[in-house]
């Protein structure tokens, strides 16, 4: 496969691993496999917390370093968010090129 030439109907693209690589194979619909290199980026939007309960006061929600951008779905655009209530919180981060990822939900909980 040359570099531009567009894959046809019915051919399949798949990707190994699954995290930051290089590797890449083509697979046509007459089962003629190509192999290729591209640079795909996993980005990791994983959050780190120092606990899950408010019983022992705020708690602090931190995202993965390195994006550009942080937007809390609670009042931070910075790359930590201090919790003082209940609730589901995410974060959406933004790279250099302005490609946007949503973190996983966590959920932190009052305990009596």
């Amino acid at each position: 496969v040359n570099t531009n030439q567009m894959i046809g109907s019915g051919d399949t693209i798949s990707y190994s691993p699954s995290q930051t690589t290089s590797i890449a194979a083509v697979f046509d619909c007459n089962g003629q496999t190509y192999t290729d290199t591209m640079q795909l980026e996993v980005l990791n939007t994983a959050i780190y917390s120092t606990g899950f309960s408010l019983c022992n006061g705020p708690l602090v929600l931190t995202a993965q370093s390195g994006f550009s951008s942080y937007y809390w779905n609670g009042p931070s655009t910075s790359p930590t968010l201090t919790v003082n209530n209940t609730g589901s919180y995410f974060v959406i981060c933004t790279t250099t090129n302005n490609q946007s990822c949503q973190s996983p939900t966590i959920n932190i909980y009052q305990e009596f």
